[in-house]
């Protein structure tokens, strides 16, 4: 299956459009985001791994997969657009924000050729920041959901869920986690399979949970309907299935068996990245983009992971940013990360925009320092070697 990947596509497992962009909705409404260019058009955004994201641009048949950082499916302007008005029927919390950015697609399209005056430009930048600061409805419209609710939560379940081996004395079970701050699709998930609970976790964000007979159940019903957790998925239904029918207490050998196979979920799970959002106040956002238009080739989100990479194992690092301390944090980044990191950071901090707000306020810091210490040097260096200030030089003496 592996070897082919750039010739198959999601509709061998997806054959109807309902279907399909039911499971892309899934996908978008767990990590999806939108970005606006700078008084540009609109940019979908998905992230995973750059096999998985192979078969999705197979399937749509555009955009583009970006490996600068952290792999991520990149669909542009008409195209997102596009995109968007398909998978609009099935989303549950994001439908406004969807027709907001297809909505602002059009008016750009309009303007095509058109010199921008001061008027377009300033509602270009309110759009912006209202599809950046967006507030997500906490009620959902049930009335239309349909089969397609199946092959949604599937999308749901590929980008977010985090299946484990768990382990205390020899006692061995499924745990499977799916984390977002939409409360209310965790309980539409709970209510649909009846089994689980869901509960608030760290900073605004909410869990639904499986253990045991639960998550067993669960993935022996969805895999044949999976992509990216597949070979996970079906490692941990034959741990499973080995313990149930294995004599207690485990012997040694026994465990040996299930700890081999734990050691392959780890290996094909070390693959996974987290979309993480993180909200920053004007004017750190500012000193971004500042630091952003005196390089090349860096964007706000490549900025923050360097950040976070570059201080994350600190001993001692300051919890809180002193640039956004009690100021409005309307701005926002998306990114991607290895799940060790996002652990990382998780354990550090509970609060995890304020770590990393810090981490990059600490980051711009210490690189601007760097460039006046080199910008010095240089200048030093060139004035040492300038013929033209050497033949100055020798005419005043």
């Amino acid at each position: 299956m592996r070897s082919d990947n750039h010739k198959q596509s999601l509709k061998d497992i997806f054959p109807d459009d309902d279907s399909l962009f039911a499971y892309f909705a899934g996908v978008f409404e767990s990590n999806g985001s939108i970005r606006i260019q700078e008084l540009g058009g609109i940019t979908l955004v998905y992230g995973g791994s750059e096999y998985y994201l192979t078969f999705i641009k197979n399937t749509l048949k555009t955009g583009s997969i970006s490996i600068a950082q952290s792999p991520q499916f990149l669909i542009f302007g008409n195209d997102a657009s596009e995109f968007l008005k398909k998978i609009y029927p099935f989303l549950l919390v994001k439908k406004d924000l969807a027709k907001s950015a297809y909505e602002y697609q059009i008016h750009i399209n309009r303007w095509k050729g058109s010199k921008i005056n001061t008027k377009e430009q300033n509602y270009r930048l309110k759009a912006r920041k209202n599809i950046y600061s967006y507030e997500y409805n906490d009620e959902m419209d049930l009335e239309h959901i349909d089969n397609w609710i199946y092959p949604y939560f599937i999308g749901f379940f590929e980008s977010s869920a985090r299946i484990k081996i768990n382990n205390k004395q020899n006692d061995y079970w499924i745990n499977i986690r799916l984390k977002t701050k939409f409360e209310e699709i965790l309980l539409l998930f709970q209510q649909i399979f009846d089994m689980g609970y869901t509960y608030p976790t760290r900073g605004s964000y909410f869990r639904w949970e499986l253990n045991d007979s639960d998550a067993y159940n669960l993935l022996s019903n969805i895999t044949p309907h999976l992509l990216k957790n597949r070979m996970l998925s079906e490692t941990a239904i034959k741990i499973h299935e080995f313990i149930e029918t294995a004599d207690k207490p485990l012997n040694e050998k026994d465990i040996e068996y299930i700890e081999n196979l734990k050691e392959t979920t780890k290996k094909i799970d070390s693959n996974k990245v987290s979309s993480i959002t993180i909200l920053l106040c004007e004017e750190l956002m500012n000193k971004i983009d500042q630091f952003i238009s005196d390089s090349e080739g860096l964007s706000r989100s490549s900025i923050v992971k360097e950040s976070i990479l570059y201080y994350l194992d600190e001993s001692e690092i300051p919890k809180s940013s002193s640039i956004c301390e009690d100021k409005i944090k309307d701005r926002q980044i998306n990114l991607f990360l290895d799940n060790d990191v996002v652990d990382k950071i998780n354990k550090i901090s509970n609060n995890r925009s304020e770590l990393i707000r810090k981490l990059i306020e600490l980051y711009l810091n210490h690189k601007q320092r760097k460039d006046k210490i080199h910008k010095a040097n240089e200048k030093n260096s060139n004035q040492d070697t300038n013929p033209l200030q050497l033949l100055k030089d020798l005419r005043k003496k």
